[in-house]
């Protein structure tokens, strides 16, 4: 990407995370913004009417900041600002990071020109000529207690287990440089990062996550053989045999280390989303 860019974000003011914490490279917004999908009657009138006022909040935003594109990546926050750019004549564009897409993203589709897809299975649900498959260009974060936890239920099973956790990483690459055998949630941005090194992924999805989008999304990986799927409902030990058959099977690793050569070859997702906009603009 040659050209200089300004680049203003906008998140929800519900966000826990206090923006002193984002350490970002350009200027943080927030506006008004509530979830509709799956709320009660009263929420979902209250969700109407935070999106009107969410609306004009993002209409303020624009008298002052000059967009060119507006680039919305899901969740509900996007919406309102998508509908204020495409009413000023504003491209639009939308990144769907999973395999099923959201509401938000749903309805932005069908006024943008672009939609950057990470799975084939996303297609069913847009224009498909307005879809690019690119995959996601987010970084990942991950919940230290949540990790220690698991990982001391493990070493009382497995004593030979030795494991360190960190409170944060910043240096992510540095990590991923050094891996054989990832294993972690089925999210988009994990999923699109760990499709940049050449490691061996096991994919545990979570039960619940909305619309299965998970599950759906390693089921896709899977089939593509770019990951392994393991179930919550599944026993450790069993985990424990896909990681050593990961390490010390040669027939198994091929197959998978064959199929991710492929996507290492392409370019990075950021790069392909920015120089398709660009050449818009």
């Amino acid at each position: 990407m040659d050209k200089e860019v300004d680049i203003l974000f906008v998140n929800t003011s519900n966000l826990n995370i206090g923006l002193s914490e984002l350490k970002l490279n350009h200027k943080l917004v927030q506006i008004d913004s509530l979830g509709f999908k799956g709320k009660s009657i009263m929420l979902k009138a209250k969700s109407l009417f935070t999106l009107i006022k969410s609306i004009i909040q993002s209409n303020q935003l624009l008298n002052e900041f000059k967009a060119d594109a507006i680039i919305g990546t899901g969740g509900f926050v996007s919406l309102p600002v998508c509908l204020s750019g495409y009413l000023r004549g504003v491209k639009i564009f939308a990144i769907e990071g999973n395999s099923v897409p959201g509401l938000a993203n749903r309805i932005i589709a069908k006024f943008c020109k672009n939609i950057f897809i990470s799975f084939e299975e996303s297609r069913k649900y847009f224009p498909r000529k307005k879809c690019i498959e690119t995959g996601y260009p987010t970084r990942n974060f991950s919940d230290r207690k949540s990790v220690e936890n698991s990982y001391v239920t493990l070493k009382k099973k497995h004593p030979f287990l030795e494991f360190e956790t960190f409170e944060f990483i910043t240096n992510l690459e540095d990590f991923y440089s050094s891996t054989r055998v990832l294993v972690s949630r089925a999210g988009a941005s994990t999923i699109s990062e760990s499709l940049r090194f050449p490691f061996f992924s096991i994919l545990i999805p979570i039960k619940d996550s909305t619309n299965n989008h998970q599950h759906l999304n390693a089921v896709e990986l899977s089939n593509k053989n770019l990951a392994e799927i393991h179930l919550e409902s599944q026993e450790d030990s069993v985990l424990c045999n896909k990681i050593i058959n990961f390490l010390y099977n040669d027939e198994i690793s091929s197959v998978y280390l064959k199929s991710k050569q492929k996507i290492l070859k392409d370019k990075n997702p950021a790069e392909q989303i920015c120089d398709k906009i660009l050449e818009t603009l």
